[in-house]
């Protein structure tokens, strides 16, 4: 008889925790909601997936003067294969021009076309100092970009439009290495390519994946948006206030610059700035900080401090944004619930930040319109 209790018990505790998970996903999901969806085709310029054998990037050429549904918002590709208003590779007499190269923090996932960081930024500058003369700031983010791959796009592609300032905007995940080497970097912004077949290194990479999968941890993010969305970045964060990341989540290898990928993105940084001294054009680095994570002080202390540091030991202007958006409400600098990518409120804050910022190099350490 005590045995039944037992088992009655148990079975009463297991279909309680049971329930609980249940209305935890389900009020998970109907509190994050769906994601927007895509209506065409955002695809890359051809300049864009360089470097590989056997990958001429036939099939990334951006539609020019297109306009997909991306996220459920309408993107404007230009006559020139970028974001924005129509512009030319000739720079306007008397204007200043900036070209902003990074990821999709500045392509501006999930934002409209005036919410980009391009445009908020043109408009921040044009009342100011010598820009009030004429500026245009163009959009250089690629989706997906890491710190490589920005260099060979600036020194393929991007100065082909003759900027007067480069802005590289760096996001800690700019650590992926994707396949290229420091080695590489010359060979890659000389035209040559790479022996390594990147199809074949995406296959390695979807097996790995899959194998990841398989964990326990895995397949929770990949099946519960409790987990992925609320519990995981928890237990994260909660680790990283006591204890800090290292050793104890993936993290830790945006915090280690000794490592591989770290090198690699710092050498671009600096491949990147040599080009542009060399061209004569104003070189300066942004630092965007990951949304979610704003009250943590360790990705600060271990990341985005660390970044400005080794700018200044290389003499790259640095702006650091991490202190405007800490003390914010995360919940209104995002997206949506699923997207951690920032609003047009959230880069209206960097522009304006990006605006002081680039008048007081320009007065120190560039020469913009030339």
């Amino acid at each position: 008889m005590k045995s039944r209790r037992a088992l009655f018990a148990l079975f009463s505790v297991i279909l309680s925790i049971g329930f609980c998970l249940v209305a935890a996903e389900t009020i998970t999901r109907a509190y994050l909601g769906s994601d927007p969806g895509n209506s065409g085709h955002l695809l890359k310029n051809r300049e864009v997936r360089i470097g590989f054998k056997g990958n001429t990037g036939d099939e990334s050429v951006f539609i020019e003067n297109n306009t997909p549904v991306v996220k459920g918002v309408q993107v404007h590709i230009n006559n020139v294969g970028l974001r924005g208003r129509q512009s030319s590779f000739e720079k306007p007499p008397g204007t200043t021009r900036i070209a902003l190269f990074g990821d999709s923090f500045t392509f501006g996932h999930g934002v409209e076309d005036y919410e980009t960081l391009s445009t908020q930024l043109q408009r921040a500058l044009a009342s100011k100092g010598k820009f009030k003369q004429g500026v245009e700031v163009l959009n250089f983010g690629v989706q997906g970009f890491n710190t490589t791959q920005e260099y060979i796009y600036l020194s393929r592609f991007g100065i082909r439009f003759q900027p007067d300032v480069v802005i590289l905007v760096w996001l800690y995940n700019d650590f992926h290495r994707r396949g290229y080497a420091i080695e590489d970097l010359p060979k890659l912004a000389a035209g040559q390519v790479l022996e390594t077949n990147i199809g074949e290194m995406r296959t390695e990479q979807r097996r790995r994946n899959a194998e990841a999968s398989f964990s326990l941890t895995g397949w929770l993010r990949a099946h519960s948006d409790f987990y992925g969305f609320i519990l995981a970045p928890k237990i994260k964060f909660l680790v990283a206030a006591q204890y800090g990341l290292d050793d104890l989540s993936n993290d830790a290898i945006y915090t280690d610059f000794s490592l591989p990928g770290a090198q690699l993105s710092l050498a671009s940084i600096r491949y990147a700035a040599q080009f542009c001294l060399e061209k004569r054009i104003g070189f300066g680095l942004v630092v965007f900080p990951a949304l979610q994570a704003l009250d943590i002080r360790y990705y600060q202390d271990n990341i985005y401090a660390k970044m400005q540091a080794f700018c200044e030991q290389n003499g790259i202007p640095a702006l650091n944004l991490f202190d405007i958006y800490e003390n914010k409400d995360e919940s209104r600098l995002v997206v949506s619930r699923r997207d951690g990518h920032p609003n047009g409120d959230a880069l209206r804050l960097a522009a304006t930040a990006m605006g002081d910022w680039i008048v007081q190099n320009n007065e120190r350490n560039w020469e913009p319109g030339k």
